[in-house]
Order: structure tokens, then C-alpha cells, then sequence
């Protein structure tokens, strides 16, 4: 201590701080357990990574090292960074819109209003979930025997406290308890009156339950804490170099002279909004005194572990693979068709394969599951959580095409083998597509996923030969590869090695959208093969959501093949031979045939000696990586042509002048005045019809409309934009779209 200070004192303190510090949050960062620390090696500096600084001497900074976000390091002091962990994924945030909900409310008082939002941001420190029960006997015996069979603590309620009606020290007491207490309280009163030498005892047993609470908000609570140091710091500064002491700092106040306070009135802001200053004590006495940093340092976070690799002399040996292969090994494939899964499959005969889509599982001669049915996780209508399914009758466990899985399913997969004793293995390729539901926040998503691999897998093993191909071929499927990551122009591609077609001639066909996949599979039909619709043997594959999961064979995106057509009932049968009867007119608008599919669906499967004709190759969200497995599903070049886009680009004008004479019949009809000039075009159309511009999902040209800002108006370009059908009609009526 240096002295006490003379002098009337005034606290100047943050109006509804926590508040405000909320509600300015316009994005937080989301870490997941794949998300961890490292070593600072001057990586640029990104505002959302959470870094550990080693901290200069301020008043502020009460220990030598410190956390600090990106964006919040030009206000630090700090010395050097030493760690950082990077999010992997970045969300906007409408904080700022509940919080001013709450403060529109006329029915809640003032404090009450700030009360909620300070225990909201208090709960952000949550780190342990408790749940506690209680239980009355009034026998020994059966208090005993509950605790055996349920746990918790037994105690005694002696007579005193009954007769003193004191506090039993109960943490919780349900209602019922409570009534059946005061009910033994009154027989017990009755029978010391009655027979004073007996003795009445009750027992109750306290069972409470701890449980940590993992992936949790103290990230949020952390930018919270950090935002409202580092703005009291500046203030602070700022105060001191105008030579104005302050003598005492909490989280939201400063204690001061008063003699300065006409000072402190001009160089801060003072208002009643939240988040400004205020003057809120007088005549407060004070002491000021040295702050000495804490010596508190972090462990130093161990680097990441590479795979150990498995090396393999001769690949083509499948004796060797088999005799050095171990569990928890990752196969790797450095090319398309490399055999990973026939591998996989050879290790042990009594093998379940797990696998990210529909058709993959179907390809597999054995006994598969998706990694949702395995896992117990239902999608598309019912999102529930189902109980998984049995695996204890499989010696090992093989999860295919393992990149495409999200983070979500890796930590499932992690999970499973921490608590299972299963032989695992896993396969994948890093050239091919990765999962749909990728983080927003990471720069190179397959290093990304491979790091992941590497917190869950021990062993790898590289396969580096095409297999898939015919031999004459082989050569083409690695000098393809090259191309492409190259960044070899798709055209150029095309012609070396694959050929154009201008006609849907194939039965087998790939497409990037459901909607084209969809309209390939109906214009084959309708082309090619003659006679009624729904004919015994036709495939078809189903786009619908089961809600008899219980009783019916149908599962989404799985292929059955027609057994009959009964009119009004269509049979159909699964690839395991179970049969179901359907309605006909269920069979039209929840199935498709199956003459095209969309690439993200094929990815591990092999395409054998079957023609081939691939569609919107020039999509703009199709990527490279999707671009190689579509090339890559066959085992020859020679099979597969590429619908011409340039014919494609024709129908598609075709279709959205025939669109836009219907608009215009639409306006005219409405009395909606417009010129020609200003009117939308098939061109204006082609350029943006690729995403929906209120949802931002895929659209292709089939699935398109044009939604107006303002409904009163006609379709004109500056009152128009491309939209999916169901945002259009969540806007029909409305007066002007904001």
C-alpha cells in the first residue's frame, strides 16, 4: 500500500455495461473438439482466432500471459504471441435485435430488464450441469435398499428437527416430499403424545449429479470479458495521460477525485445509452496500491501427431498389405479407384462397412449401414435421434469414404472407438469431394479434415496405383489427376480425354443438381423407353421421407427395382429382396427414376463397362474435386461424353424466354406498367439463377422464379431477383422486400 487517498471520491461507472457488450457482438466464434492449440509461427493474424500473448506491465493485466482475440490485439500490450487456436466456424449473431426486444418491453420494470440479460451473459461461465433429487422413508430397511439400488446419501431427520420445525438442510425437495414430511410431523406429535418412550424416525436420501458441460459458450463469455477490459483499459489510459488518477478499477467502473470529475465530463462519454458513462457514487473512500503481475503461465501444447505410416513394398500384394495392416489404420488412396475399400473388405471377412451415402452402402457386397443409420441419427423430416444400430456381432468396423463424413459424424466415429473394442480401419480420398456441411472458417478444408484423422487414427497406409481402370488406361487416370490440379481448363479436359454428345442417349447418367438429375432421368424415360409408365424391372429411387419407419422398406435416396404395376398400387422391392406395395400416386411425387444421379451420391462407386454421359460439368458450384469423381466413376475413359453445354445453354435460353413471355402475360393481366427495355431477359436470368438469392440454396434452371421486391410493380430488373419457389411464395403479398 501506498497511502490513502484525501479527498471526496466519485464512482464513475458503465451504464447497463454487460448489456451493451452483448449486444454489439455481431458474430462469435463456434470451436469444436477438433479445434486445438498451437504454436505461434507467425501465421497471419485472423480476428476471430483466440490467441495467448505474453503481456506487458499494465495495471489491467493482472497476470504475465493472457487470452486475447485478433480483432482486441491492437488495444493489448503485449510483448509476443505465443499460441493461438482458430475456430472453425465464424456465426453472425442477432444479439443486438433480442436485446433491444427486451428493453422495448413496457411490461418489465428497468432493473428487471437488465437483470435478465446480466444472468444470460452469466450463464455463459456454465461449466457443470446439477440435477439433484430427494426421497422420504420412514424405515431404515427400505432407505437401504433404495440407496443400493440407486445411490445417494442417507441421512437422518432426528426428532428435534421435527418438533422445532427447523430447515432439514435439503438442497431440493420435491412438492410431494415436502406434504409427506409434514404429514410425518403430525404423526409423529400425535404418538409422542400418546407413547412417550417410542421413538419416531424418518430418513431421506440426497442423490445429486454433476456432469461437465463440454462445447459450451465461454468463448462468447470470453470476448464479452476481453471487449469490456481492453475499452475500460483505453479509458484509463487516456484519463492518466491527462494526468487524472483513478484509485480503485472494477470491470465496469472507475473511482476518481472529485476534484476532477468537470475533467472527466470532456474527455468521456457521458450519456444515459447503454454502454456510456455515468456518475453514480460520491464521497467514496479509497485506497490505492501496487498491482504485481501473476507468474501464471500455460503449458506449452504439444504438436500434433502425424499417422504413423505403414510402408508397402507392393501394393498390388495384397499378402503384404494384409500381414502389416493394424487397427486404427486410415487407407489412403492418392488417386481414384487405388482398391482402398477392396482392401478394407479382404482384412477380416466379418466386417460391417459404414458408409456416408445411400448408394455407396448398396454397391457393398456385404453387410453395410449409412453412417446415420449406424450412429442412430435420422434425417430429412424427422430429426430425432434414434437408438443405433447393434454392432457386437461384427469382429471390425470399416468407415468408407471417410472425408466425406462432417465433423458432427467425426466425432461420433472418435467417440465409438474410444468406447468400443473394435478392430477399426477407414478410407478415403483427399482428391475427391469432402463433406457437404463444411466450417465456414478454415482456409484449407482438406488439411483441415486430415488433422482431424489425425486426432482419431494411429496408422496410414498410401496406395498410389489406379486399379479401377483397364490396363491399357491406367496411365490416362494419373495424367487426368495431374491435369486437374494443375487447373487445367475442363474444356480442354474434355477433349483428351473423354468426348461431347448433345443427346440424353445413356441409362447411366451423372448430374450436379437433384433438379437435373431429376429432369435427365424423365426425358430418357420418356425417349427411350416405350410403352406405359412404371414397367416390371424399371428402377427408381426414392426422393421422400418415411414416416412409417417401422413397417416400410423405403428409405431416402435408395434404389428398388418394380416387381409390378397394379394400377392404382405399384410393388417395388429392395435390394435385399423386401418387398413393399406403394400408392401410385405416392410412387409420382416422392420417387424419380433412375436413369441419372447426382455425382455427390456415386462417390466410391465403381461404374463397370457401362456407357455413361455426365451433365453440368460447368456449373458454377461444381469444384474441381467434385469434377474428378464424376470423371473418375468409370473403369474406361472410352465409356463417358459430357453433354455439350453449348446445346445445354440453348434449352436453357429457350426455357427462360418461355418463362418470361408467361411474367409478361402475368403483368399485363395485373395492370403492372413496364417497357420493353427494362424488362428481365433470358440473359439477365442465366447469369444469376445458380443460388437463390434470399436462402442461398442451389438452383438450377428447372427449379428457378423470379421474385419481385415490390409485388405492385412488374417484373423489371431493378425489381427482380432469382429466388427458389418456396421463398417466392413466403413473399407473396408482401408490399416491398427489405
Amino acid at each position: 500500500k501506498i497511502g490513502s487517498a484525501k479527498g471526496p471520491m466519485v464512482e464513475i461507472d458503465k451504464n447497463k455495461w454487460y448489456t451493451h457488450q452483448l449486444e454489439i457482438l455481431d458474430k462469435v466464434p463456434v470451436f469444436n473438439r477438433f479445434d486445438y492449440m498451437k504454436k505461434y509461427e507467425g501465421e497471419p493474424i485472423d480476428d476471430m482466432t483466440l490467441y495467448v500473448i505474453e503481456n506487458e506491465s499494465h495495471i489491467l493485466e493482472t497476470t504475465k500471459q493472457s487470452l486475447c482475440y485478433g480483432y482486441n490485439l491492437y488495444r493489448s500490450s503485449f510483448k509476443k504471441i505465443l499460441y493461438y487456436i482458430r475456430p472453425s466456424n465464424v456465426h453472425k449473431t442477432n444479439f443486438k435485435s433480442i436485446v433491444q426486444e427486451i428493453y422495448d418491453n413496457k411490461i418489465l420494470h428497468q432493473d428487471k430488464k437488465k437483470h435478465i440479460v446480466n444472468v444470460i451473459v452469466g450463464l455463459l461461465e456454465k461449466s457443470k450441469n446439477r440435477s439433484s433429487t430427494c426421497c422420504l422413508f420412514t424405515d431404515a430397511e427400505s432407505a437401504i435398499f433404495y440407496v443400493k439400488q440407486n445411490g445417494g446419501e442417507l441421512r437422518e431427520i432426528k426428532e428435534e428437527q421435527l418438533n422445532n420445525d427447523i430447515d432439514y438442510g435439503l438442497d431440493y425437495v420435491p412438492v410431494e416430499d415436502c406434504e409427506a414430511v409434514e404429514e410425518a410431523r403430525q404423526v409423529h406429535n400425535a404418538n409422542v403424545r400418546a407413547e412417550q418412550d417410542k421413538a419416531f424416525k424418518l430418513y431421506y436420501i440426497y442423490n445429486e449429479n454433476v456432469s461437465d458441460l463440454k462445447d459450451g459458450f465461454l468463448p462468447i463469455k470470453e470476448m464479452i470479458y476481453q471487449n469490456s477490459k481492453y475499452t475500460i483499459k483505453a479509458d484509463y489510459d487516456l484519463l492518466s495521460a491527462h494526468n487524472i488518477n483513478c484509485y480503485s478499477i472494477k470491470t465496469d467502473a472507475l473511482l476518481i477525485k472529485a476534484g476532477d470529475a468537470d475533467k472527466v465530463l470532456k474527455l468521456l462519454n457521458f450519456s444515459d445509452n447503454r454502454g456510456c458513462w455515468k456518475m453514480n457514487k460520491v464521497d467514496v473512500k479509497a485506497s490505492f496500491f501496487d498491482r504485481v503481475q501473476k507468474d501464471e503461465e500455460m503449458e506449452e501444447p504439444e504438436p500434433s501427431k502425424d499417422l504413423e505410416e505403414i510402408k508397402i513394398d507392393n501394393e498390388w500384394s495384397q499378402e503384404e498389405i494384409l500381414s502389416k495392416i493394424k487397427p486404427l489404420t486410415l487407407v489412403l488412396g492418392q488417386i481414384a479407384g487405388a482398391g482402398k475399400s477392396l482392401l478394407c473388405k479382404s482384412v477380416n471377412s466379418n466386417m460391417l462397412m459404414v458408409c456416408p451415402t445411400q448408394q455407396l452402402k448398396e454397391e457393398q457386397e456385404g453387410d453395410a449401414l449409412t453412417c446415420h443409420k449406424f450412429f442412430g441419427i435420422q434425417v430429412g423430416e424427422d430429426t430425432k435421434i434414434h437408438k443405433s444400430m447393434a454392432y457386437d456381432n461384427y469382429d471390425a468396423v470399416c468407415f468408407e469414404e471417410i472425408y466425406k463424413n462432417d465433423v458432427r459424424i467425426m466425432a461420433k466415429i472418435q467417440d465409438f472407438i474410444k468406447q468400443n473394442g473394435h478392430y477399426v480401419l477407414a478410407n478415403g480420398d483427399l482428391y475427391q469431394k469432402l463433406c457437404i456441411e463444411q466450417p465456414n472458417h478454415v482456409e484449407d478444408m482438406g488439411q483441415y479434415f486430415s488433422d482431424i484423422l489425425k486426432q482419431i487414427f494411429k496408422y496410414c497406409i498410401v496406395l498410389v496405383e489406379n486399379k479401377r481402370m483397364v490396363e491399357e488406361e491406367r496411365h490416362l487416370a494419373h495424367e487426368l489427376l495431374i491435369d486437374i490440379v494443375n487447373g487445367k481448363k475442363r474444356k480442354d479436359i474434355i477433349d483428351k480425354y473423354f468426348g461431347w454428345t448433345s443427346k440424353i442417349e445413356t441409362a447411366y447418367n451423372l448430374t450436379y443438381t437433384n433438379a437435373k438429375s431429376k429432369y435427365v432421368s424423365g426425358m430418357y424415360r420418356k425417349n427411350k423407353i416405350e410403352g406405359p409408365e412404371y414397367q416390371k424391372d424399371e428402377q427408381l429411387i426414392f426422393k421422400g421421407h418415411n414416416k412409417k419407419k417401422s413397417t416400410s422398406i423405403l428409405e431416402h435416396n435408395c434404389t428398388y427395382t418394380i416387381v409390378s404395376n397394379n394400377g392404382n398400387t405399384i410393388t417395388v422391392k429392395n435390394k435385399g429382396g423386401d418387398i413393399e406395395e406403394v400408392n401410385t400416386s405416392y410412387i409420382k411425387s416422392s420417387f424419380i427414376y433412375a436413369y441419372a444421379r447426382t455425382v455427390d451420391s456415386v462417390q466410391g462407386v465403381t461404374v463397370k463397362d457401362i456407357p455413361m454421359t455426365i451433365f453440368e460439368y460447368n456449373h458454377p458450384y461444381m469444384d474441381d474435386n467434385t469434377f474428378y469423381v464424376a470423371c473418375t466413376r468409370t473403369n474406361s475413359f472410352k465409356l463417358v461424353k459430357f453433354f455439350d453445354s453449348n446445346v445445354e445453354g440453348k434449352s436453357y435460353y429457350g426455357y427462360c424466354k418461355s418463362k418470361i413471355a408467361e411474367y409478361k402475360k402475368q403483368d399485363a393481366k395485373a395492370g403492372r406498367e413496364f417497357d420493353d427495355p427494362d424488362y428481365i431477359t433470358p440473359t439477365w436470368i442465366l447469369k444469376r439463377f445458380g443460388q437463390c438469392n434470399h436462402c442461398n440454396d442451389h438452383l438450377d434452371i428447372e427449379e428457378f422464379t423470379v421474385d419481385r421486391k415490390d409485388d405492385t410493380q412488374a417484373h423489371t430488373i431493378s425489381n427482380c431477383v432469382v429466388s427458389c419457389l418456396n421463398c417466392n411464395r413466403a413473399h407473396v403479398n408482401k408490399k416491398v422486400f427489405i
